[in-house]
């Protein structure tokens, strides 16, 4: 299980603050309009099997793009193992309204919880500096990030943590900036067994925290593992 809080004030200052896809019909950007007032919109669970992690990155990307004012903040949840998932959108609110309600937000993770993949439209003279050191110190500017303002986030795992992040234009102002740490996504030529060791882990224990696997000699570059104790 993957614990952590993030400080949603760091909206004001760095971080404002987990490809093609098949059509599905269960969710569509019309299901993220909701009503004016909306604070936040929760979907459903989501099964993996029904409806990929990697649809939802890049519905809520879409939808993210084609807000007007104050940037969106949203969320998906790996759930149960890497069989669910669930998606948090927090329309263009100001940060005052949305703070309570992403406190909630993060204070409801419990053990069903795998990681939060966490996403921001952000300005572009951030830009830079954000990709630089998550380049070249992944995990520490990760951390530096989140507790840019309040040190309040922590980390229970017993096996190095990998940082999932993806920076993506959208013009000459601004870019998304999605992070998720405890979530690593599988390249070309990757086996479980070299990255058990890599992470200092057991290949039964990649297939415990993926029980989407079925075969420990058959994962999919453009998938994810969930990495955790």
């Amino acid at each position: 299980m993957l614990i952590y809080e993030i400080n949603p004030s760091f909206l004001t200052i760095v971080f404002v603050f987990s490809f093609s896809c098949p059509v599905y019909a269960a969710v569509t950007p019309a299901d993220l309009q909701g009503e004016p007032n909306d604070i936040v919109r929760i979907s459903k669970v989501y099964s993996q099997k029904d409806l990929s992690f990697s649809y939802l990155e890049t519905l809520l990307r879409e939808a993210a793009m084609n807000e007007n004012g104050p940037s969106p903040l949203w969320g998906i949840v790996s759930l149960n193992n890497h069989q669910e998932s669930q998606f948090y959108y927090f329309p263009n609110r100001s940060l005052e309204e949305v703070k309570t309600y992403y406190y909630n937000f993060l204070n409801s993770i419990d053990e069903s919880v795998d990681f939060i993949q966490t996403g921001v439209v952000m300005d572009s003279l951030h830009q830079e500096s954000i990709e630089t050191g998550l380049e070249n110190a992944p995990f520490e500017t990760a951390i530096k990030l989140l507790n840019a303002v309040k040190k309040d986030v922590t980390f229970s795992s017993s096996v190095p943590l990998p940082v999932y992040w993806k920076i993506q234009d959208i013009d000459s102002e601004s870019f998304i900036l999605e992070i998720a740490i405890g979530k690593y996504e599988i390249k070309p030529g990757d086996c479980l067994s070299v990255l058990a060791e890599q992470f200092d882990t057991t290949v039964e224990q990649f297939m415990s925290n993926n029980q989407n696997i079925s075969d420990p000699d058959l994962i999919y570059a453009g998938d994810f593992l969930v990495i955790s104790k």
